[in-house]
């Protein structure tokens, strides 16, 4: 991933409601895109550009490379890291371990930079209260 910005702090998002992510029967983080961020895909690359106060950064801008695009485009919606690294599996063929190796240095790397966040999701048998908790964290 090729950056042009100054690294600024991930700060507490909205938690995904419930019925957006898939019941676990633990704590489970899904990561996903945050909405504050424009993206494009030029020339074999996903250029994208955060947004702040209705404006787009330009001194701060991110280029992918294609498997940082498949990574991005799957973080469109909540997914686990598992989940993260079998689209990478199955798109390049990398196999497991070379997956997750790739797959959590990027999520790591754009949670960081604000581009997407982890959220933490407890079921109602982990929570023991009947109730879903769900709470916005900073990555691993």
């Amino acid at each position: 991933m090729e950056k042009n910005c100054e690294t600024w702090s991930l700060s507490r998002s909205q938690p995904i409601a419930k019925a957006d992510l898939p019941q676990a029967a633990l704590p489970t983080e899904f990561y996903v895109r945050v909405n504050a961020v424009v993206a494009r895909y030029v020339a074999g690359e996903t250029l994208v550009l955060p947004v702040r106060g209705n404006i787009g950064d330009l001194a701060c801008f991110y280029s992918f490379n294609g498997t940082g695009t498949t990574i991005w485009e799957a973080l469109e919606k909540p997914n686990t890291l598992k989940d993260l690294c079998g689209v990478l599996d199955r798109k390049y063929d990398v196999g497991p371990k070379k997956a997750e190796e790739d797959v959590a240095l990027f999520v790591r790397e754009i949670c960081s930079l604000g581009l997407a966040k982890v959220v933490v999701v407890a079921s109602e048998s982990a929570s023991g209260t009947g109730n879903d908790k769900s709470a916005s964290n900073n990555p691993v």
